[in-house]
């Protein structure tokens, strides 16, 4: 059961690392660019290094290659949670492994108590289970 949870945890914080990249490529293009405000406008200082452009390329190309890497991930995660039958399942499993909520989140916004919501846990994980590939040491599960 915890190769199942530690499969679909991947997806948890897969918003935050895409918001986290889409900053990190806008603060470096300010950068690169040294953009100021002045009161009548913006006004662009570009950079000296004619090469920087093309670090910043190739900059903007890995961030986004990890982007689309998340985004595969976190389709994963939901085609197999998609397929479980039991629609409770389904939102427990898309709000703690795709939204990232909090337990308490979860339970009161599924009008469970905080223990109920894991035992519907529980329950979730063994339906999800035969949806999911899990790499182990003795192969794929």
């Amino acid at each position: 059961m915890n190769e199942v949870k530690e499969w679909l945890s991947r997806g948890r914080r897969i918003e935050s690392e895409i918001d986290a990249l889409d900053a990190a490529r806008r603060e470096t293009f300010e950068r690169l660019t040294n953009m100021v405000a002045p009161l009548d406008g913006v006004h662009a200082q570009g950079t000296k290094d004619p090469h920087a452009f093309d670090a910043y390329a190739a900059f903007e190309d890995r961030i986004t290659r990890r982007t689309e890497e998340l985004i595969r991930v976190r389709t994963e995660i939901i085609m197999a949670i998609e397929k479980v039958p039991d629609a409770r399942y389904r939102e427990l499993l898309i709000n703690r492994y795709v939204r990232g909520m909090t337990w308490e989140r979860i339970a009161c916004e599924m009008h469970y108590s905080y223990r109920g919501v894991h035992k519907l846990h529980g329950a979730a994980l063994q339906a999800v289970e035969p949806f999911i590939v899990v790499h182990t040491q003795s192969g794929v599960r």
